[in-house]
């Protein structure tokens, strides 16, 4: 099922049993600054980060920009069941909150730590993930009910020609409910794009993308790739596997940034674990980065790959695609080769494009537009 991206940036919502690391990794991805939202212990924590973007930079030289702006990820930290109690707390606004994120993302621990009471069952990844996974299953199998006990109280008072689109619609979610009650998430399930349309309505949880992050320890970060592959086997599709030390990501987030580089380059660790966590996300949600740039502002968009020239302008502003004309498009390395927007037009390289023109990652894109 296709994702939309709605507003600036994306919403990540994570999840996970208690003592997990999920409220550490929280800190880790938005540099230990969230706010709680909602009330009592149902409320959430949100925190916001940028996402990173080199481009951004080189492209404001180009422009001479006096700010950059960076595309956003808003984490939601949501709160699990009291009392060690290994449940997701669905219902109400919580649950109403889980439907709006564009992809959830699942902690499971693979650590043992001195400070950190061990699990009465210990520590299981891969039964922490069946068991997180059965309960995104359990919520949707109890909204799909729902509906379909609704369903079967309108059709006994329909009219003729509201029956074809209720017995559609029941037809549908019979379909769904058979494989939920079979345990297969729905993002696994290919569906027209009338049945998607039709779902999107209903915000289910095991339709959205799955980001697994693997909680390891120090001591295991030489063996990420390979723990990554045992969890991820067999392979499922709209689910990806990262793992990470989420205490040391949080240590080194809160560390001033040249010194966080030394202390991981010392210990011998490539790319930060936030960054990981990033392009998976960005890999799960099929998106794209386009630029658009002046001398006031040089600015990342993500939207969804398959992206229109038109709908691209609709989401810089609404008048822009209302009055759309044209789009002068040039890839973000091509403009940077070239040193200026008016040397890329004097080499005729400066493309004009029209509505139905995909965007393409790393394009820069200005619209023409009449109002």
């Amino acid at each position: 099922m296709g994702v939309g991206i709605e507003g600036e940036g994306m919403d990540i919502g994570i999840i996970g049993f208690p003592l997990s690391g999920k409220t550490t990794l929280f800190e880790a991805l938005t540099g230990g600054k969230g706010a709680p939202v909602g009330r009592g212990r149902l409320h959430s924590v949100v925190g916001t980060a940028h996402l990173p973007e080199p481009r951004l930079a080189q492209l404001a030289g180009i422009f001479h920009s006096r700010r950059l702006t960076y595309p956003e990820v808003r984490y939601h930290d949501f709160p699990v069941g009291e009392g060690g109690s290994r449940s997701l707390l669905f219902g109400g606004d919580l649950l109403n909150a889980m439907q709006e994120m564009d992809c959830l993302l699942a902690v499971v621990r693979a650590f043992e730590h001195p400070t950190v009471p061990t699990p009465p069952k210990g520590v299981d990844p891969r039964r922490d993930l069946a068991d997180l996974e059965a309960e995104l299953l359990l919520a949707d199998l109890s909204v799909v009910e729902r509906r379909l006990q609704r369903l079967e109280q309108a059709l006994k008072g329909a009219k003729p020609h509201e029956r074809s689109a209720l017995l559609h619609e029941q037809g549908v979610l019979q379909q769904v409910w058979q494989a939920l009650e079979a345990g297969r998430p729905l993002r696994s399930i290919p569906l027209s794009k009338e049945e998607g349309r039709l779902l999107a309505n209903f915000h289910l949880l095991t339709a959205k993308p799955l980001l697994v992050v693997v909680n390891i320890g120090e001591e295991d970060l030489p063996r990420q790739k390979a723990i990554e592959d045992a969890l991820d086997t067999p392979p499922r599709e709209g689910r990806r596997v990262v793992a990470l030390c989420a205490r040391l990501e949080r240590d080194l987030a809160l560390m001033p940034s040249q010194e966080a580089q030394a202390f991981r380059a010392s210990m011998g660790l490539e790319e930060d674990g936030v960054s990981r966590v990033v392009r998976a996300l960005v890999h799960l949600l099929s998106l794209l980065t386009f630029f658009t740039g002046n001398q006031e502002e040089v600015r990342a968009w993500l939207v969804p790959q398959g992206t229109s020239a038109v709908e691209a302008a609709g989401r810089i502003h609404s008048d822009m695609e209302r009055g759309f004309i044209r789009a002068e498009v040039i890839p973000w390395d091509v403009l940077v080769a070239c040193g200026s927007m008016a040397e890329a037009r004097r080499r005729g390289l400066l493309r004009s494009e029209g509505k139905t023109y995909r965007v393409q990652d790393g394009d820069v894109v200005h619209i023409l537009f009449s109002v």
